[in-house]
Order: C-alpha cells, then structure tokens, then sequence
C-alpha cells in the first residue's frame, strides 16, 4: 500500500504477490484458528484491483473494486468491506470516473453507519465534496467540506476538504481564499511523499494564478505538477493539468509552448485515452483556434464538451463551451456563439462562478460589438433561417440551392434539420412560422 501511495506500480504488484503467496503457505488448521484470514484474501483481492486500475484499465478495475466491497459486506468483514466502499470512492475521484465514485460512497457511508465505523465516513464525508464539485453542486460541496473540517481528522479526510473548499473558492472568484486552504494542503501532500494527495492542490494553483493573470506561475505550477507525475508514474491526476497548462502557455503569448506541452502530456497518457481524451481535444482545439483553424478548433472542442460530459466534470465543460464559443465568433459564426454563451451565463450565475460569467460577459460584448445579439430565430442557426425564409416564400430545393449557391442536396438536408428542430413535419408548418416570425418582429420593432 505503501508503495501504491508513491506510487510505484511494479515494487506494489511485487509485494501483493508475496502476501497472496504467503497466505497461500497457510494450512487448514491455522486458517480455522485465524478467522481473519479469508477477510485477508480480500484486502489483497481488493488491492490488486486497485493497482489495476492505476495501471489505466480504469472499467474493469473500478468494477472488481465495488465487487470486493459488496461481497466483503455480505460476509460481515466490516473493516475489509467499508475500507473498501471508502477506497472505492477515493479512487473514481482520482480517476474522475464520478459516477463510480458516488456508487462508492452512497453504499459506503450507508455501511459505515450500520456498522457505526466513524474513520471511514469522515474520509467518504471529505470525499462527497470533491464529488459534489464535479457534479457543479458547489453549495452542497462546500457544506459537505466544512462539516469534515469542523472535527481534526486524518490526512486522508483533511485534504480532500480543503481541495474541494478550495475548488469552489477558485470557481467562484475567491482567489485568496482558495490559496489559503490550498497552502495547507500543498504542504500536507509534499509531507505525506504520497503523489496523489499533492496533485490536486497544484492544479488548483495552477488554476488560480491563471484566473489571477499570472500564466507563468501557473506554468510553473504544471511543470512541477508533470515532473512529479512522471517521475512516480501517476499518470490520472494529469489529465487536469493538459487544458490549464495549454491555456497558460496561450495567456503568456508562447503558442509554441503550448503544443509542446500538449504533446508532452500526451505521450505521457497515452494509455489513459478514456480519461485523457476530453482534456486532450480541449487543449487541441485552444491551439487550433489560437492558429485560426476554426473547422478543426470547432471539431476538436465539439468533442472535449461531449467528453467532459461523459466524465461529469462541470468546470471543465463550462470552459470549454465558452472556448467553442470564441472559436464560433472567430470563424464568423456569431449567432451560434450567443446561443452558447446565453447557456453557460446561466449556469455560471446558478453556480455563482465570477471567472465563468466574466469570460461570457466579454465574449458576449464582442459578439454585441458586430451586432450578433442573439436572434429571434433560434433553435435554428442564421443559415437554416434563410433557407426556412425562401421555403416559406414556395421556393423549390433546386431554386433555394441556386440563389444562396448550396446544392440541393444541402438545401434538402438543411430542410430536414428544420423540420427536426422546430418538430414539424410539413413545409407548409415552416411557412406558417417564419410568417409568425415576421408579425412578432413587425410588433417588437
């Protein structure tokens, strides 16, 4: 375990078969004099899942590691089966698979609590705040946080209250508070010699001196964040620092440097693609954009926003549709842009996020700036909207695809996205809305 905590994944495999084997050696006898010892067999069983797991076959690993908890419960190893709900949760967090990560601790802190085992919910209580800020519940987060500092508890239920505190401080604009709680915990960490309880704390470094307009500290803060991680051979705690680092190198005016980086941190995961891939494509398509390649900026980013979905990591998405956004407005495509801003203002407003609204509020003052308010034809984008207005005048597909130069092939695809979106299914239902459109902008005007 020890060696897990460095880590160092091949000395930990090492000494889980020596234990696997030295309880192998025991005889019948010992075993009936020694009730412990079949609760033993899981902790290794569990163990080793878990070092699977960090070696990147993060479904199949995940899924042995809830296995051994509910079967460990079943046969009343309370110590085997709560430590292993607890580490359960701990590990989706450091994975950033969340939705095993509140499997974990829902059976968890419901186990703890039977069997009234209090070291273990106070980490999962620690643990639900790191989990409640991804899920973007940053009320709930904090409350949960604060409630595990009210009592000293151990390193491992400290730390992750103060990161998830400090999460929220940084998502919200609190830059000095969020340096307060994460000094503590940086110190902790680097103390501990456990890589995992120190990565954490420097991306949220990182994320502050870039929201503060230091892009070089916040540089520094990934340099020393990637070096320990290789270096150890921690490889999911990275995937954070590939768009923060990115973004950084962008801020300091070095476009060269943020490729290197991406690529740095790319060969470094390049057995972590199920988890690395939304970072990735997020920091390709900051590139991208910063190149003025829109098309494959746009794919990129389109890709990062459906990942971090996937992966349930609001702060992330967040950003990355404001960066779609900027890409849309560079690439001319303003109305596309409003409508993405408009969303993420509103989330940033229920959130409380000042960095979030900031960023929205100064893309949406570029898109007012050329005229790009957002348009009373919205599901559709400007272009659907004109090929609904010559529908809507008896146009053919072949006429429509002549005046605005599109096939009619396109024109008739474009036609069905109409349809789709506005949930009608005649062309004669598209006339009779661009009328509609034409008395509400006469009666607004």
């Amino acid at each position: 375990m020890w060696a897990l905590d460095a880590p160092r994944l091949d000395e930990a495999e090492r000494e889980f078969s020596l234990a696997r084997d030295a309880l192998g050696r025991l005889d019948l006898e010992f075993a009936r004099t020694h009730p412990d010892l079949p609760a033993y067999r899981k902790d290794i069983e569990f163990w080793e899942a878990y070092l699977t797991v960090l070696r990147g076959q993060v479904d199949a690993g995940l899924r042995a590691t809830l296995e051994v908890a509910r079967t460990a419960r079943e046969a009343r190893f309370e110590s085997t089966g709560v430590t292993a709900f607890r580490n359960t949760a701990v590990l989706g967090v450091r994975v950033m698979d969340y939705r095993v990560a509140r499997v974990g601790l829902d059976e968890g802190l419901r186990y703890a609590d039977e069997i009234e085992q209090s070291y273990c919910r106070h980490v999962m209580g620690s643990i639900s705040g790191h989990v409640l800020w991804a899920e973007g519940r940053w009320d709930e987060a904090r409350a949960a946080a604060e409630i595990e500092l009210v009592e000293p508890g151990s390193l491992r239920s400290t730390l992750p209250a103060l990161d998830a505190l400090a999460f929220v401080s940084l998502g919200r604009g609190e830059l000095d508070r969020a340096r307060e709680l994460l000094g503590p915990s940086l110190a902790a960490g680097l103390a501990s010699g456990a890589t995992h309880l120190v990565l954490p704390a420097r991306w949220a470094l990182a994320e502050v001196a870039l929201l503060d307009g230091d892009p070089e500290r916040s540089l520094t803060e990934c340099r020393e964040a990637a070096d320990r991680a290789e270096a150890t051979g921690e490889r999911a705690l990275l995937v954070p620092f590939v768009v923060t680092g990115t973004r950084a190198a962008l801020a300091a005016r070095r476009p060269d440097e943020a490729q290197r980086w991406h690529d740095r941190l790319a060969a470094l995961l390049a057995d972590w693609q199920g988890q690395a891939r939304p970072a990735l494509d997020h920091a390709e398509g900051l590139i991208r954009t910063s190149a003025g390649s829109t098309v494959a900026a746009r794919q990129a980013l389109e890709s990062a926003i459906a990942g971090w979905v996937a992966l349930g990591r609001t702060w992330e998405r967040l950003w990355a549709t404001l960066d779609l956004a900027a890409c849309h407005l560079r690439a001319n495509r303003d109305a596309e842009a409003v409508t993405l801003i408009r969303d993420v203002t509103a989330q940033a407003d229920a959130l409380g996020s000042r960095p979030l609204r900031d960023r929205a509020d100064d893309l949406l003052a570029i898109a007012r700036g050329r005229g790009a308010e957002e348009e009373p034809w919205r599901p559709l984008t400007a272009r659907e909207f004109e090929v609904a207005r010559l529908v809507a005048e008896g146009m053919t597909n072949a006429a429509i695809g002549e005046q605005l130069g599109l096939s009619p092939r396109t024109v008739g695809a474009h036609v069905e996205h109409i349809l789709a979106k506005l949930a009608f299914t005649r062309r004669a239902e598209i006339a009779a809305w661009v009328g509609g459109m034409h008395v509400v902008a006469a009666t607004t005007s």
